[in-house]
């Protein structure tokens, strides 16, 4: 009996096929696998079999190489997962695209899910719909754009009475140009109401735990602004927290055009940091065990912390199932662990396919597991051509080399990954990204090892009763 190796990786790569025919071709792919298997059959059962002869240019002759990685049970899992998610992309594009009408006068009740966003004319919210009046419209999303000559400012979890005149969002205008409508799509936001009567209803409705973690991330953006300028806030804002709305155009284009946007965006870099930086506080203190399951809980908290930002959310999955396999004792595949991240994200919400954040997140991660070994060893293998000069240097500058190597061959080898999804979103090629992230990358590395240093002295400063009661005496 023919096993699957890695079935998770088999699922998620025919959902993702399913999502991908669904969106971009918009038909349903049960007709084209049926006409496949017709043609497959009617080629078996009737036409004969002739001599094979030697045919260098017969495609043929190559394909059955495909053969070493694909069986009957691997294609039957492909075809049934791509119908399921096939069939899910289909009847949801077509419920946006027929739910509201643009410039449809819409009036009735909603709960506020999110903070205040400033725009230059007008606040926005997103907002649940509670009723409406319509069929199938109740617990859709909408963006609520009130006009700041409105004197009521919503919070998280007032419930509202709305009359307003829905707006339906612009897709790609220009080629390259940014799709408005596909990014609310992947957020699940069905598109605008401009709101022309409002009044609070009820206050305090919203998910306790939600609300919890939003007094925190607001009172961290307060601490922030407090003590930065506002160019300085708002980067690091966006590094902590994912919100990058205080981020000046200037600042955010600088790291765009250097191949650096990553940098301001929360991803595995966090992740890592609070993972190391926890192992070291707790580990000799609570054992490996509990140690693991509360990194587990602090990753669920820092990734509602950050609202759920596609590619935190990749990170914080991947982080959870190693410290799950640890806990159920056994070993952590990242493949399984990637495209089970993948899977759960996408059965969610199928497009988030399209969002720009998810594409280089994984398509990153993929890239410094697919190359990074060559990449190294390629530069392993570039020495000095003269071997007097190897004798020469000192053994420090070679580990030092070494390690830059490394540094290196992880940056070309995530570069490699997220560079065709980089031209085709930013149409953006830098030609100097190996010595910018090289250079990021050092200082990062830098501070990891200076964070995993600093947790274990505030450990080891607070492990001693008498100075953990005098700190505690000193607070107050």
């Amino acid at each position: 009996m023919i096993k699957i190796k890695r079935p998770i990786l088999v699922v998620a790569i025919g959902y993702t096929i399913g999502i991908i025919m669904g969106l971009y071709f918009n038909f349903s792919i049960v007709p084209f696998y049926i006409l496949i298997a017709m043609i497959y059959f009617i080629k078996r059962k009737l036409i004969k079999r002739k001599v094979k002869k030697l045919n260098l240019l017969n495609p043929r002759r190559y394909f059955r190489y495909f053969k070493l990685f694909l069986n009957p049970k691997v294609l039957i899992v492909i075809c049934i997962t791509s119908i399921i998610s096939n069939t899910i992309t289909i009847f949801k594009n077509n419920k946006y695209e027929n739910l509201y009408n643009d410039e449809e006068s819409l009036s009735g009740t909603a709960i506020v899910i999110s903070e205040r966003e400033e725009k230059e004319y007008n606040y926005t919210y997103k907002i649940k719909i509670l009723n409406i009046g319509k069929e199938n419209c109740k617990n859709t999303y909408l963006y609520l754009k009130v006009s700041k000559k409105n004197d009521v400012l919503l919070e998280y979890g007032d419930v509202i009475s709305f009359e307003g005149e829905f707006q339906e969002a612009s897709g790609k205008r220009n080629y390259g140009g940014f799709n408005y409508k596909d990014y609310l799509k992947s957020i699940n936001v069905y598109g605008t109401v401009k709101v022309d009567n409002m009044k609070v209803v009820e206050k305090d409705k919203g998910n306790p735990l939600i609300a919890f973690t939003k007094d925190i991330s607001n009172s961290i953006k307060e601490k922030i602004n407090s003590f930065m300028n506002s160019r300085e806030a708002g980067m690091l804002i966006g590094i902590l927290l994912g919100d990058d709305g205080s981020i000046e155009e200037d600042i955010e284009e600088a790291f765009k055009i250097s191949s650096l946007s990553h940098v301001l965006a929360v991803s595995g870099m966090q992740v890592t940091y609070i993972i190391s930086g926890m192992y070291v506080v707790f580990k000799s203190s609570l054992g490996k065990r509990k140690t693991k399951i509360i990194i587990i809980i602090i990753l669920i908290f820092y990734t509602a912390l950050t609202g759920f930002s596609p590619s935190i959310v990749r990170a914080s999955i991947m982080g959870i199932l190693i410290m799950g396999a640890g806990l159920v004792y056994r070993k952590n595949d990242i493949w399984t662990s990637i495209f089970l991240s993948l899977l759960i994200m996408l059965v969610y919400n199928p497009f988030l396919i399209t969002n720009v954040g998810l594409q280089l997140s994984y398509l990153g991660t993929i890239g410094i597991i697919v190359f990074n070994k060559t990449v190294f060893q390629i530069l392993k293998n570039i020495k000095p051509k003269n071997k007097k000069y190897e004798y020469k240097i000192n053994r420090k500058v070679i580990i030092a080399i070494s390690k830059i190597k490394e540094i290196l061959a992880v940056t070309i080898s995530a570069s490699m990954g997220v560079y065709p999804v980089m031209l085709f979103h930013f149409n953006l090629f830098g030609t100097y990204f190996l010595i910018t992230n090289l250079l990021v990358s050092i200082i990062l590395r830098t501070f990891n090892y200076f964070w995993n240093v600093g947790c274990y002295n505030i450990f080891y400063l607070f492990s001693n009763s008498r100075v953990f009661i005098r700190n505690i005496g000193s607070v107050y």
